[in-house]
């Protein structure tokens, strides 16, 4: 008898990174760019290492890459093709607004069709059911994989597993270090 893949979609932990700072829009690329760059809090007591896993993977994106060795102590694969999805750059505004604001002004502009400087929503979607059939790859060579992704990312792959006949819940948990298990 054959082991069920598994594949358990981790969140990033917390990033270090002042969301209330008060930003331009002109300022959002660099916004972004320094958000990126950041590396993960710790959380007061690290969550337990799941060590059944026999391959981590995770994105290319420090966040993802530090969580994965906090959770796990490794990470066996990171690829720019589980990164989270990009913003675009926003118009000029006359205000000034925290930068938590203007990420979700970008998002839903983004998801409005906006992609200046950034992948577009059609491409976000068509890379997050490449990633989700890595995954599948990789389970059924390895049986169960860790990834440790992003929100809009671990939503999308979750999707995509879930018309593929895996099972799990149809969202992923949104808080960070937390994940289902889709089999």
């Amino acid at each position: 008898m054959t082991k069920p893949l598994e594949i358990c979609l981790f969140r990033h932990g917390e990033v270090e990174f002042d969301k209330w700072a008060w930003s331009s829009a002109s300022s959002l690329r660099a916004l972004v760019e320094h958000y990126d760059s950041q590396q993960i809090i710790l959380p007061p007591t690290t969550p337990p290492p799941a060590n059944h896993f026999e391959v981590v993977v995770c994105s290319c994106l420090p966040r993802s890459i530090s969580s994965a060795k906090t959770l796990f102590q490794r990470y066996d694969r990171s690829d720019e093709l589980f990164r989270e999805a990009e913003l675009p750059n926003l118009p000029p505004l006359p205000l000034k607004l925290p930068a938590i604001i203007l990420f979700v002004i970008a998002r839903m502009m983004w998801r409005c069709g906006a992609e200046e400087n950034c992948e577009s929503y059609a491409a976000f979607k068509g890379r997050a059911k490449d990633a989700a059939r890595e995954l599948v790859g990789i389970a059924e060579t390895n049986t169960n994989v860790a990834f440790v992704g992003h929100g809009l990312i671990n939503f999308f792959i979750a999707q995509e597993l879930l018309q593929l006949g895996f099972e799990g819940p149809k969202a992923p948990i949104r808080e960070h270090w937390a994940g289902p298990c889709i089999r």
